[in-house]
């Protein structure tokens, strides 16, 4: 584990490169197409990460909101 994180964290690494630019493409392409052809890379570079950040601080979030 990272010396800055709290030991009540899990690991996480923080977001892959991918994830912002995902967002950058999404922003020039925000049609159905374009997401249907993207969406394992939204899975893989969006939702999977967001939920390894959101469980990394649910322990700290119990804590102050149980």
């Amino acid at each position: 584990m990272n010396a800055h994180v709290a030991p009540e964290m899990t690991k996480f690494d923080g977001f892959p490169r991918d994830f912002f630019r995902f967002f950058d493409e999404l922003k020039k392409n925000n049609n159905r197409d374009w997401f249907t052809a993207n969406k394992p890379r939204y899975f893989k570079s969006v939702v999977d990460p967001m939920g390894e950040y959101i469980v990394s601080i649910a322990p700290l979030l119990k804590r102050i909101s149980p």
